[in-house]
């Protein structure tokens, strides 16, 4: 038996017992984890009593080493090893353990951190080392961990495989989705109707190039007619989003090589508006740049009238007092009869409506029954969707809030266009893939976004109907596409009329220009509007207003004049003591309490003050009619125009504090609950309830505006005028809702 060699470490003074054998190795405390080194060697024996506070040694022999042997290779706590493993309940060191385990113990079992206690009568085994010498040995390796580092690498290998496939099919997918050639020769001449397609799901991947095309008509921002909602207030265009989605739904090619997407909106940056001639020019250029393979969708959104024994569709210029200013619808079907498409789809989404805004000016009527008959009537082998039936609107909205499962999303615009978006996000990932032989569905479509659309009308708790209609059929047999055919040109959008600088106009226009009567009357493009360079020469002024305000005397008449535009700007910037927003405020809360309509009166003395500031305007700029004679061409015109800004705003803030008076006494419609009907909203009305003294007023303001637009047509106070000279400014509270969707 190894004898038990005793020493104490240099480092922690902690008492270390070492079997002799091991005295020539370099050693580590296991107590503070100091590498030693053993120098000497003492054989004075110790016994159990000095070790571990009392507890004593087993009857084997052990020696010490004195201090003075030892040699410190790396004090503990230095050397950047983990400190020493001690079991819980021992001491530091080697310890034995006592002779006799407890009661509690039974025999074989450890004993704190020594020894295990042999059974009676059984020899006491040596005691283990309390220091392990180092060493770089790690035994054998067994087979399971020679396999896992090979199994971990063949899993990462199949699972990068895998994502590279899947990644590979999307790709294919998607570049087959926007439109890229074909590489399929095979390529039959004609398809009937109801022919199979085959195995569509791997053909439709694997097809590059659909022989489809859209134009998109959208006109938003009317001169003279009520304008249309494409997007929530503030947040600029979502027109051409709403087509490239719609594209990538039909599988519209969009790549830069075969683009057949085409967008015509006065919501772009580009400015493109769609005046009569542009409109024309653009629809004419895509019929005629169409190929015998083509299906195309040509989708409108604007105002449509039946006027005079014929229907006729609006472009942005229209004028309700101008027939001439309209397109005769016969002209758009004359040419789609004549283009080559295989396949033809209308969309009318007209008579467009917004029931949070009201009628502001002329054109959102309910479909007539002359105006539907007309659409229908589409040359043969035409598919024509109408948004709306006799008697119904096409409704749009300025934001809804609608519930998509785990999230909600907030639509702006046509509600036709928001439950086609909806129908499409259903059906994602589920649909299979069509091949470009393929028809566009536009039956069972139009039966999808039904659904879709009655869901909207219902989350938004209106009660109203719009039904979707389709009219009309598509050929028999369809040309069969061909990927070696050259790509349908591109459609040219003509350039509007010659027209004088935007910088010219917009100088004319910042004298007179006003914050809107209301804010929802649309964007203003009258710096954009064509004019004629010529005429507007003739109203040029070398005097600057600077001059003027500096010399009020001798221009009485134009310091009035601008008098008049700051106080009817200063009113509308709003009431400083509620934040100056800029609006009246139009939406109540129901209940209406007592103390509701104290919070409410106390912000409307700013505008009752406004009507008395106008009423001394409005009297000021009459007794100086005298002037205006004398005045230059620039001046008369915006003499002209502020009288009658001046009426129109003093008739509308008569009519704003009659409709608050119904507040006060409580006349107000009932609201529906089942509807969700929670408030009162103010929205536009033909009828006003306000006196015969403000009726009288609006009839003056009404008279000048035709003045100007007779002495200065073709000029921005022309066309400013002809804008608010039709103007509903009537008012009335309509029970509405502020609850979301996902409520």
């Amino acid at each position: 038996m190894s004898a038990i060699m005793r020493g104490r470490c240099p480092s922690c003074q902690a008492v270390l017992r070492i079997p002799s054998h091991w005295l020539t190795q370099t050693l580590r405390c296991r107590n503070c984890g100091a590498v030693v080194r053993p120098r000497g060697v003492s054989t004075s024996p110790i016994s159990g009593h000095e070790v571990n506070h009392g507890q004593k040694m087993s009857s084997s022999t052990s020696t010490a080493i004195p201090a003075s042997a030892w040699l410190a290779t790396s004090p503990g706590g230095t050397n950047g090893l983990p400190g020493p493993v001690v079991a819980p309940g021992t001491s530091t060191g080697y310890v034995l353990p006592a002779a006799v385990p407890p009661a509690t113990a039974p025999a074989g079992m450890a004993h704190g951190g020594g020894y295990v206690s042999p059974a009676m009568g059984q020899t006491l085994p040596p005691p283990g080392p309390a220091i392990q010498p180092p060493s770089r040995y790690r035994g054998p390796r067994s087979v399971g961990q020679r396999i896992t580092p090979v199994l971990v690498f063949l899993l990462a290998v199949a699972l990068l495989g895998c994502g590279l496939y899947y990644f590979r099919n999307y790709l294919q997918q998607a570049t087959s989705y926007a439109g890229n050639r074909s590489k399929d020769a095979e390529s039959p001449k004609v398809l009937d109707k109801g022919k199979e397609s085959g195995d569509t799901l791997a053909r439709g991947v694997a097809a590059a190039s659909f022989p489809r095309r859209l134009l998109f008509l959208s006109i938003d921002n009317y001169m003279f007619l009520n304008p249309l909602t494409s997007a929530p207030p503030g947040q600029g265009d979502r027109v051409r989003s709403l087509a490239n989605r719609w594209a990538f739904e039909w599988r519209i090619p969009m790549d830069k090589e075969n683009h057949q997407v085409f967008v015509l909106s006065d919501t772009l940056p580009e400015r493109l508006l769609p005046v009569k001639s542009v409109l024309i020019g653009t629809y004419e250029s895509f019929f005629q740049s169409c190929r015998a393979q083509d299906r195309v969708v040509i989708y409108f959104s604007g105002h449509a009238q039946f006027r005079d024994g014929a229907a006729y569709l609006a472009p942005m210029e229209a004028d309700p007092d101008d027939p001439a200013s309209f397109i005769p619808l016969a002209d758009f079907y004359d040419k789609l009869r004549q283009c080559r498409a295989t396949q033809k789809v209308v969309i009318w989404d007209v008579c467009r409506y917004n029931p949070e805004r009201g009628i502001i000016r002329p054109g959102s009527e309910p479909m007539s029954q002359e105006l539907f008959t007309a659409l229908q009537a589409s040359p043969p082998g035409v598919e024509v969707i109408i948004t709306c039936q006799p008697g119904e609107n096409a409704l749009e909205f300025s934001s809804v809030t609608l519930s998509g499962g785990p999230r909600t999303t907030t639509y702006a615009g046509s509600a036709f266009l928001i439950a086609a978006r909806i129908a499409a996000e259903r059906k994602k990932g589920v649909v299979t893939p069509p091949h470009p032989d393929d028809p566009l569905p536009v039956s069972e479509w139009v039966a999808e976004v039904q659904q879709r659309l009655q869901e909207v009308l219902e989350a938004v708790h209106m009660d109203r109907k719009q039904t979707l209609q389709v009219h009309g059929a598509r050929p028999a047999q369809l040309v069969a596409s061909n990927s070696q055919e050259s790509p349908a040109a591109a459609v040219v959008i003509p350039s509007p009329p010659k027209t004088a600088s935007p910088a010219e106009v917009a100088s004319i226009t910042s004298e007179f220009q006003l914050p809107p009567l209301k804010d929802d009357l649309g964007q203003d493009n009258i710096a954009n509007f064509p004019f004629d360079p010529q005429l507007l020469a003739a109203y040029r002024d070398t005097t600057t207003i600077q001059e003027v305000m500096a010399n009020k005397e001798r221009y009485r008449l134009r310091a009035a004049v601008l008098q008049a535009f700051d106080e009817i700007r200063d009113i509308w910037k709003g009431n400083p003591a509620g934040g100056g927003t800029g609006q009246l405020p139009d939406v109540i809360k129901a209940p209406i309490t007592d103390e509701l309509k104290k919070e409410i009166f106390a912000g409307l003395d700013f505008y009752a003050l406004g009507i008395a500031r106008l009423e001394l305007i409005d009297t000021t700029l009459d007794s100086l009619e005298s002037l205006r004679d004398g005045e230059t061409k620039r001046w008369q015109a915006h003499y002209d125009y502020a009288r009658a800004a001046v009426k129109t705003r003093l008739a509308f803030l008569n009519e704003y504090n009659k409709v608050m008076g119904l507040v006060r006494t409580n006349t107000l419609p009932n609201l529906d609950p089942k509807l969700g009907q929670n408030q009162y909203k103010l929205a536009s009305s033909n009828r006003m309830r306000s006196g015969k003294e403000v009726e009288r007023m609006v009839q003056q303001a009404r008279e000048i505006y035709a003045r100007i637009i007779t002495e200065h047509r073709g000029t921005p106070w022309a066309i400013q005028a002809k804008r608010e000279k039709n103007l509903s400014l009537g008012l009335m509270w309509q029970p509405s809702s502020d609850k979301k969707a996902d409520e």
